[in-house]
């Protein structure tokens, strides 16, 4: 029996791509052992889009390096993004590594270990469609299109990636409909830009005709956004969140910087003014939940430019945030801007930022208490008299915070009626609650 490791590095979109390389590696009779000391073969996963992703990645390849000079591996296979960023540098660094792999070579991964191939990959990958072993249970992320189109000034993942390519909606929907079988009621869509979907496939964006057609599929109970961008936000989308109730009263809208100035820098293709009409849009919609994430310290990012987001951010009151400092990526057209501020600003002014962030969050959470909302359970756990924790309809798995509940006897991947008892800066706590009259499962409130 052939032993496996296979660890993950990345966003949920390498995560589709892990559970994909689950299903390959299981079909051709691999066993999947969690500790790499224990396995015959360790594949790690990789990211790639910025500097402190690919430290992660090359102290993850010289822990397994370690493993097998100690004779308790016997072969290391490194896929994915990193690949297709580094190739030929990776087969320098890493002598020790038996293979390299990029994207497009998902499902040739079991003959390549058997192979003396040490690298495969091609410059501007193909979109495949593979079957997935899933590792999660209350949820699942469904994976919509690859590549991307936007061309952002610090980013390379069209690079990496390739152009977008939408999914067929049909192939899609047979995806949602096997996940709903499984008993998964919250079905995550991802994306490099979830609001472009359908444009190459079927001229105009199709996103809200799949979603009024994922939420006819009975078993799916919550559908979230995630990977939206602002510039492309249109008003049949907006109708379909506010109108159907399987849409969660959630987006993840990375809107990266508000200056215009930084803005037309980083090329996203709109200013203030335009963000300003989406925002009020979407807090228009009643219980609207909105996520965002800012990137502080790029190039010409003046004291100006931080405190106009500062104040932005006081102002619009985002339920969720993450900030990543700027990082300088070759190849891009940022790269050859003046350097960035150094690290010692740039983490300063996270520090400010997610400062202000954490009141706003602590004020949003305190207002939930004595409300009753429908909670997700999660998993287990030990912390005092709370035995579970799960997630409202406002937070996404791994990135948000979580519901720390008390009661026993409560299923995994079920939806039950809470009542909220108190809260922190992040997360809630709270009892079940007997459904009250006309409660629904899938309530956002």
């Amino acid at each position: 029996m052939k032993r496996i490791t296979v660890i993950f590095l990345g966003c949920p979109k390498n995560f589709v791509d892990t559970e994909s390389l689950l299903a390959v590696l299981k079909q051709a009779g691999y066993t999947f052992v969690t500790e790499p000391e224990r396995s015959e073969i360790a594949l790690l996963t990789t990211c790639a889009f910025i500097r402190s992703a690919r430290r992660e990645t090359y102290e993850k390849i010289r822990e397994l390096i370690k493993l097998k000079e100690k004779g308790k591996l016997k072969r290391i296979l490194v896929f994915g993004c990193l690949v297709q960023q580094e190739k030929e540098k990776l087969l320098r660094r890493f002598p020790a590594v038996d293979h390299f792999v990029g994207l497009d070579y998902l499902p040739k991964v079991p003959e390549i270990i058997e192979s003396q191939r040490r690298i495969i990959y091609k410059n501007n990958p193909s979109f495949l469609s593979f079957p997935r072993y899933r590792q999660t249970i209350s949820y699942a992320y469904l994976k919509i299109s690859e590549g991307c189109a936007n061309f952002c000034s610090y980013c390379r993942i069209p690079f990496l990636r390739g152009n977008y390519r939408s999914r067929p909606m049909p192939e899609i929907l047979r995806e949602a409909e096997a996940i709903a079988k499984t008993g998964i009621k919250e079905v995550i869509l991802v994306s490099q830009d979830s609001t472009l979907y359908g444009i190459d496939l079927y001229h105009s964006p199709k996103l809200h005709i799949l979603l009024k057609k994922l939420a006819k599929i009975k078993g799916i109970e919550w559908l979230r956004l995630l990977y939206t961008h602002p510039a492309h936000i249109y008003s049949e989308l907006l109708a379909v969140i506010r109108n159907e109730e399987k849409v969660l009263k959630y987006i993840d809208l990375p809107l990266q910087h508000i200056s215009d100035k930084i803005l037309s820098l980083m090329g996203r293709g709109y200013l203030r003014r335009d963000v300003e009409k989406v925002i009020d849009q979407l807090q228009s919609i009643p219980n609207m939940v909105i996520r965002t994430t800012f990137i502080i310290g790029f190039p010409n990012e003046s004291e100006r430019d931080f405190q106009e987001l500062v104040d932005f951010v006081r102002k619009r009151r985002f339920d969720h945030i993450g900030c990543f400092l700027y990082s300088r990526e070759k190849s891009t057209p940022a790269y050859y801007l003046s350097p960035s501020l150094p690290y010692k600003v740039k983490k300063e002014r996270r520090k400010i930022l997610l400062e202000c962030q954490k009141k706003i969050s602590a004020e949003k959470l305190r207002s939930l208490i004595g409300s009753e909302m429908a909670v997700m359970v999660d998993g287990m756990v030990d912390k005092g008299k709370y035995h579970y924790f799960g997630r409202t309809y406002r937070d996404a798995p791994e990135i948000d915070g979580l519901v720390f509940i008390s009661g026993e006897d409560l299923a995994l991947a079920q939806i039950y009626p809470m009542r909220i008892t108190s809260a922190t800066a992040y997360d809630l706590f709270a009892e079940r609650i007997m459904a009250p009259r006309g409660f629904e499962p899938r309530s956002q409130g």
